[in-house]
C-alpha cells in the first residue's frame, strides 16, 4: 500500500510503517501527511515516556525489595551516609544509585556539610543551583563552604537563615583581589568561627598588600571568629578581632612587622600565632618602627612559631614588641643568622621569656660533608612543656665558608643560654657530629657562660679538648653532678679523664654523682677491631670520687675476650682485668 507515492519516491526514501500508520495518511496532501506524522511521533514520545516511567518504577521495587533494603530500615542506612566523607565530586554520584539512595542521602545532612566544605561545588555544570540546593539540604547543621573569590556572591545571596550557620569559610583569591577581599570584609557572619584566604600566585610576591586593604578599620561582621589563617597579601585589620585564638599568616610574601604587630594589639586573647615565608619589605629594613609604641601583652600566648624566614631582620624588629608569658612555647625555623640574632635583642644580653624558663636543651651541629645545607638544631625544655623551645637553622655553602666556622654557632650558645639569659638552665646536651672539632678556648667561652648547669652530656668525635678544660679550668661548671661523654677516641684519652676528675675532686669544686663514658664503636675504622679497654687501677680512681660509674661502649656489645664484668652501684662497667 502506498501513501503520495509520488512524493515518498521523489524523496528518495523506502518508508516502512505499522499498517494502521499507514492507512491514515492515504490521500494526504503532503504538508497534510507531514502535520499527521508529527502528531503521531508525538503520541508515540508520550507512550515510550510512560513505559519508561513504568520500567524505572519496577527497578526501584526491584532495588526496594533487595536484601540490604529489605532487611535495613532506612533509618540505619541513613546514619550510614552521615558518616561518609566526600573528598571528590564523584561522590555525589551516590545519590544516583537508587531513588531510596538519593532519598536517603538528601536526608543525611552531615554529607553535604562535609561536601559544601571540602569541594568548590560552584566550578561545576550548574554549580550555583547545586549550591543552593546542597545549603539547603545541610540544615539545619552548621555550614562550611569553599568557594573561588569570585563566587562570593552566591555566598552573598544565600538567605540569612543559611548565613546564620556558617561557621567555616574557605576564600581562594587570585589576580587583582582587592574588589573581592573587599566584598568579603563587608559580608556579615554572626557564626563564623574559622576563616581561611588563600591567594594563588605562581611567584613570590614581593610588594606589599595594597594601602585600601592594610587601613581597613576593624568592624563587627566576624564576632565569633576564632582562627584565622590567611595569606600575606589579604591580611587586613579587618579580620584582627578581639576574639581571635589562632592567627596564621603565611606567604611567601614582603610585609612590615608594623603592620602585623600593630594588628596583633586588637588580639588580646590570641592563644597561637604562627609565622611562615614572611620577610621584611626591602624598603623598611633598618628603619624604626612607627605607631608599636609599647610593648604588645599576649597573656595568653601558648604558641609562637616562625617559620621559613629568611635572614633575621624581620624577626629581630617583630619578636622584641611581643610581651608573651614565659610558658610560651617557642619554635623558630631560620636561614643563615646565628640563634642569638633571633633572640638577643640587647646589648649585654639579658634574660627574655623565650628562655628563662628553660631547663633543659639540646644543641646539635651537622656539618655540609656532602649534602648542599648544614644545620644547627637547639630543643629545650622546662618544667610545664617538654618542647618549649625549639630553634632550627639552616645554612647553605655559602653559610660556611671554611671547615672552622661551625665554632661561630657553638659559641653563639654561651650568648643565647648564658647564665643572664637562662637562668634555670640544669641540663645540656651538645652534639657534634664528625668532622667537627671545638678548641680547648671555645669550651672554656661556653662552659664559664653556663655556671648554673648540673648534668652535661657530650657527643663528639674527640673529647680531648673538653677533659683538658676540665682539668685546667677547674672552677668551671660548680654545681655539676653528672658528667656523660660519647666519644670516639682511644685509650689515649682515659688518663685525661681520671686526672680532670681527681683534679676538680682536690679542689672541692664538686662531686660528681654519676660519671658516663663511652665510646662509639671503632669497628668501623678498618684498622680497629675492638673498643679501648678501659684499666682496673684508673677505675679505681675514679671511684674514690664519683658515686656512680659506667665505662664502655655505647652501641651495647659486649665484647667478653679479655674483659672482666664489674658492677658499680649499680652500673656495668667494662674493664681490661690484664692490668
Amino acid at each position: 500500500m502506498t501513501v503520495n507515492v509520488d512524493i515518498v519516491e521523489n524523496a528518495g526514501f523506502n518508508i516502512i510503517s505499522p499498517f494502521e500508520d499507514m492507512a491514515e495518511f492515504v490521500s494526504l496532501s503532503g504538508a497534510e501527511t507531514q502535520l499527521a506524522i508529527a502528531i503521531k511521533i508525538h503520541e508515540y514520545q508520550q507512550q515510550i515516556a510512560q513505559i519508561n516511567e513504568r520500567i524505572l518504577a519496577l527497578k526501584s521495587i526491584h532495588n526496594a525489595v533487595t536484601p540490604i533494603h529489605a532487611k535495613l530500615p532506612s533509618e540505619i542506612l541513613i546514619h550510614i551516609f552521615r558518616h561518609v566523607e566526600p573528598d571528590a565530586c564523584q561522590h555525589i554520584q551516590l545519590s544516583h544509585v537508587c531513588r531510596l539512595w538519593r532519598s536517603a542521602i538528601h536526608q543525611a545532612a552531615e554529607f553535604w556539610v562535609d561536601f559544601l566544605k571540602s569541594l568548590p561545588v560552584i566550578d561545576r555544570p550548574h554549580g550555583r543551583q547545586l549550591f543552593r540546593d546542597i545549603c539547603e539540604r545541610t540544615s539545619p547543621l552548621s555550614l562550611g563552604i569553599s568557594v573561588k573569590s569570585g563566587d562570593l556572591i552566591m555566598v552573598r545571596q544565600l538567605p540569612n537563615t543559611h548565613l546564620l550557620r556558617v561557621t567555616f569559610l574557605l576564600v581562594t583569591f587570585r589576580g587583582d583581589y582587592r574588589t573581592d577581599l573587599l566584598d568579603l570584609m563587608d559580608l556579615k557572619f554572626p557564626a563564623l568561627r574559622h576563616l581561611t584566604c588563600r591567594y594563588e600566585t605562581l611567584k613570590e610576591l614581593v610588594d606589599p598588600p595594597s594601602a585600601q586593604i592594610i587601613s581597613a578599620r576593624l568592624s563587627d561582621n566576624l564576632p565569633r571568629l576564632l582562627i584565622l589563617h590567611i595569606h600575606g597579601r589579604c591580611l587586613t585589620p579587618a579580620f584582627l578581632v578581639p576574639s581571635l585564638r589562632n592567627l596564621y599568616i603565611f606567604g611567601p610574601i614582603s610585609l612590615s612587622p608594623n603592620l602585623i604587630l600593630n594588628g596583633l594589639r586588637a588580639c588580646p586573647s590570641l592563644e597561637e600565632l604562627m609565622i611562615e615565608d614572611v620577610f621584611e619589605a626591602p624598603d623598611e629594613e633598618g628603619q624604626a618602627l612607627v605607631g608599636v609604641g609599647s610593648p604588645i601583652p599576649m597573656e595568653r600566648l601558648q604558641t609562637l612559631a616562625l617559620v621559613s624566614i629568611p635572614g633575621n631582620g624581620f624577626t629581630n624588629r617583630f619578636l622584641p614588641h611581643l610581651e608573651y608569658p614565659p610558658t610560651t612555647d617557642i619554635k623558630i625555623v631560620g636561614q643563615g643568622a646565628l640563634v642569638s640574632s633571633y633572640l638577643c635583642h640587647s646589648s649585654p644580653p639579658t634574660s627574655t621569656p623565650a628562655t628563662s624558663t628553660i631547663q633543659r636543651v639540646v644543641f646539635a651541629l651537622t656539618p655540609n660533608h656532602n649534602e648542599f645545607v648544614s644545620k644547627c638544631e637547639i630543643n629545650g625544655s622546662s618544667a610545664s612543656s617538654p618542647s618549649r623551645f625549639s630553634m632550627t637553622f639552616w645554612y647553605g655553602p655559602w653559610d660556611f665558608p671554611a671547615d672552622h666556622d661551625h665554632t661561630r654557632h657553638f659559641l653563639d650558645f654561651a650568648t643565647v643560654f648564658s647564665s643572664s639569659q637562662a637562668p634555670v638552665l640544669t641540663h645540656v646536651t651538645f652534639s657534634m657530629e664528625r668532622g667537627l672539632s671545638v678548641s680547648d678556648e671555645d669550651w672554656h667561652t661556653v662552659l664559664d657562660a653556663c655556671p648554673q648547669v648540673r648534668h652535661l652530656d657530650v657527643r663528639i668525635a674527640s673529647c680531648r679538648g673538653l677533659l683538658r678544660t676540665l682539668r685546667r679550668h677547674i672552677q668551671l661548671l660548680p654545681q655539676l653532678e653528672t658528667l656523660s661523654i660519647t666519644c670516639e677516641n682511644g685509650s689515649g684519652v682515659h688518663e685525661s679523664l681520671v686526672a680532670a676528675i681527681e683534679s676538680r675532686a682536690a679542689m672541692g669544686v664538686s662531686r660528681l654523682d654519676e660519671l658516663r663514658f663511652y665510646t662509639e664503636r671503632l669497628a668501623r675504622r678498618k684498622e680497629v677491631d675492638v673498643f679501648p679497654l678501659f684499666s682496673v687501677p684508673r677505675l679505681e680512681r675514679l671511684k674514690a670520687h664519683v658515686r656512680d660509674v659506667s665505662i664502655g661502649a655505647k652501641d651495647g656489645m659486649v665484647w667478653l675476650n679479655g674483659l672482666v664484668l664489674y658492677q658499680a652501684n649499680p652500673s656495668l662497667v667494662l674493664v681490661d682485668a690484664r692490668q
